[in-house]
């Protein structure tokens, strides 16, 4: 099972002339590549300021929104399909947020790093085709259960 929360990248800070920013160098492929930007926070930011990032490797080129975290914070969040060397662009209606660029390297992925879910046909399959399964357990007497649970037989 893919847990999103947990991810092996090796984080670098990177000084620019609009303010510090914070990249990973690397990150294994369908991690989570995170940059964060020091930005406006005055008005209303989650809907004044626009951010992007242009991601390219190769000839493929994928655009994603960035968006504000707070207290002049904004990052962008990026899951690379493929391994290899990867750059981004960023661009903004912010001044302090446009035209921040980098590199980074994508190196194959764990054992247990099997991808986004995919539609694959009726089923759902991991992007590596491994097969996934939901389990889900819901108590459907209903009763409400303050504490402990009776067993369900």
């Amino acid at each position: 099972m893919v847990v999103w929360g947990l991810w092996l990248i090796i984080p670098s800070i990177f000084v620019v002339s609009a303010g510090t920013f914070k990249a990973p160098s690397t990150v294994e492929r369908w991690g989570i590549f995170e940059a964060t930007f020091e930005g406006p926070a005055s008005g209303n930011p989650f809907v004044d300021f626009k951010l992007e990032a242009a991601f390219t490797s190769g000839a493929t080129r994928m655009t994603i929104r960035g968006f504000y975290d707070g207290s002049g914070s904004y990052k962008v969040r990026f899951s690379p399909p493929a391994t290899g060397n990867w750059s981004y662009t960023t661009s903004s209606n912010a001044a302090a947020l446009q035209g921040h660029s980098g590199k980074f390297t994508v190196v194959s992925n764990s054992p247990d790093q099997h991808g986004p879910v995919q539609a694959d046909g009726h089923t759902l399959r991991f992007a590596d085709k491994t097969p996934y399964f939901s389990l889900e357990v819901r108590h459907t007497s209903g009763h409400r259960c303050p504490g402990k649970c009776r067993k369900i037989r």
